[in-house]
């Protein structure tokens, strides 16, 4: 079964806000194993900071697994969509289940 991206984020967050990033702005895939989610707060300075989580999905088992590797904290929703066009151009390896 193909989860929606918030419902791969979900899974694996349990609906957990990061304390750096609570305001989730939007949440999309890269493709089919990979979801990502978009959120902004306030750096220590005051200055607004985005926050890119990446989560994997395996549809045969379900599992999920947070990839902080692929994720970050940026500053400015510019550097945030050129991280996730790059993303989705590179179609990160897959650690979870099969190839």
């Amino acid at each position: 079964m193909t989860l929606r991206a918030r419902d791969i984020i979900n899974k694996e967050y349990e609906g957990g806000k990061n304390f750096m990033t609570p305001h989730v702005i939007e949440c999309g895939k890269i493709n089919l194993y990979f979801a990502y989610e978009i959120s902004q707060g306030e750096g220590f300075d005051h200055e607004r900071i985005y926050g890119v989580s990446v989560v994997e999905y395996d549809p045969l088992t379900s599992e999920t697994k947070r990839r902080t590797d692929l994720s970050g904290c940026l500053h400015g929703m510019g550097s945030v969509r050129r991280h996730i066009a790059q993303l989705k151009e590179v179609s990160p390896e897959r650690t979870l289940g099969g190839s």
